[in-house]
């Protein structure tokens, strides 16, 4: 058995390496366009989709419901169900 490497194979591991860092480079620039969201919704309803940022400062009144929106988290600080979720 033969250990040297032919001419084809450094085509397949070129072409494998071309292809890996293509797919990189691609989740790279992906994930750093990314926004995050909070989206109310009520009875399959979208009521309301807020861009959270860390300058987000905001309260959202539904229904005896309260969702309060603070930078980059959303919280339900009050709600008129018995388990407050």
């Amino acid at each position: 058995m033969r250990n040297k490497l032919k001419f084809g194979d450094f085509i397949i591991i070129g072409v494998v390496l071309v292809m890996a860092g293509a797919l990189a480079a691609a989740l790279t620039f992906h994930s750093s366009g990314d926004k995050l969201y909070a989206e109310v919704w009520q009875n399959d309803t979208l009521i309301e989709r807020v861009q959270l940022t860390d300058a987000t400062d905001r309260t959202i009144k539904l229904d005896g419901n309260t969702i309060v929106l603070s930078g980059k988290t959303a919280k339900m600080a009050d709600a008129d169900c018995r388990d407050q979720v």
